[in-house]
This record gives structure tokens, sequence and C-alpha cells, in this order.
């Protein structure tokens, strides 16, 4: 009886995997395009901290600027966390 019901399930349930492929692709990206926005926010109080701070956590302000002129969708925090990495691995 159970695989009968899984018979069932499956073959009225594949007309709608397309949709629910795409709804959660859908939701995947919002989720994304959230977080870019907040690490957006967490940029802009960056621009604010003096040069010196700034050289402390490894950037310079010509991090911030480049981080800034990547398109909305695109998290900026991965340019900064790159240029990071690169500084501290060339001081080794």
């Amino acid at each position: 009886m159970t695989s009968i019901m899984v018979m069932r399930w499956n073959s009225t349930a594949a007309p709608f995997a397309p949709i629910r492929r795409a709804i959660v692709a859908l939701a995947l990206g919002v989720g994304r395009l959230g977080v870019a926005i907040k690490h957006r926010r967490d940029l802009a109080r960056l621009v604010d901290v003096d040069d010196r701070l700034l050289a402390d956590i490894g950037l310079k302000r010509s991090d911030l600027r480049d981080a800034c002129s990547k398109p909305l969708w695109k998290d900026p925090t991965k340019l900064l966390v790159r240029r990071v990495g690169e500084r501290r691995n060339n001081v080794r």
C-alpha cells in the first residue's frame, strides 16, 4: 500500500517540480539580496571610520570605494575580505 501512495504522490507532484524549484530559487535570491543590503549598510559605517582604524583592520579607503562600486545585488564584503586576506598573506 505504501508503494502505491508513493507512486501517486510522485505522479501528482512531478508537474509542480519546476514551480517548486523556481520558488526556492526566488527565495534564495531574495535572501542573498537582503544580506547584500545589510552588508552595504555596514560598509556605509566603515566609510565614516578614520584611515588609521581602517589600516588596523587591513583596509584602505580605495578598498571601500571599490566595494561600493559593486552592483547592488553583489555582496561588497566579499571583496573586502579578499583584500584583507591578500594583504595578510603578503605580510607573511
